[in-house]
């Protein structure tokens, strides 16, 4: 373990004998705001983590298939939330600065999958245009009102025409089949 994590383990010793029961409320509020800012910078610093280990194929050393296998096995984790913590480090890697902003505590794993969605509905190049904007109001916005934004901002960027859409999407679709032992097909 790096003594960076090592720290990190410490502090988190140490943060979790902190008894708030007879806390003033003002002191509780703030220490909620700090343990939310704190979730979203650790969930970030797995996303990375996680970027770094799958990038290298790490698993591979102990014959997991991918990543979500090796958490499963290591880490006690149920498949579906390994690969929500998966698809994050998927998602962090084209949002520079959603990821920046994650990273410093501002946005939740939410933010980056409405995000993420917004990217995918504009395509990577009108979305970078809009990131900056986006982001800023993840930050500054209730999450509710930023979703608002976004889906204004998508409706707002997206190609005006409905044909060419429609078009793109069914060139984006996909289908195959298989035969079953019976010799059936399956779709």
């Amino acid at each position: 373990m790096t003594s960076e994590f090592e720290d990190l383990e410490h502090a988190l010793v140490m943060a979790n004998k902190v008894n708030l029961a007879g806390a003033p409320g003002a002191t509780k509020a703030e220490a909620m705001r700090d343990v939310g800012r704190m979730r979203n910078m650790f969930d970030a610093l797995e996303a990375h983590t996680t970027t770094a280990f799958e990038t290298t194929k790490e698993h591979r050393a102990e014959g997991h298939t991918s990543v979500v296998n090796y958490q499963k096995h290591h880490n006690r984790v149920k498949g579906p939330d390994a690969s929500r913590r998966l698809t994050l480090a998927h998602r962090l890697r084209h949002l520079p600065l959603a990821d920046a902003a994650m990273t410093d505590g501002k946005l939740t794993p939410e933010h980056i999958e409405v995000l993420a969605q917004a990217q995918h509905d504009l395509g990577e190049d009108i979305f970078a245009l809009l990131e900056e904007g986006l982001v800023d109001a993840a930050v500054t916005e209730r999450f509710v009102e930023f979703v608002r934004v976004v889906d204004y901002w998508v409706m707002r960027a997206r190609p005006a025409d409905a044909e060419d859409r429609l078009q793109r999407q069914v060139r984006d679709r996909g289908a195959s089949s298989s035969s079953t032992l019976g010799g059936a097909g399956r779709v």
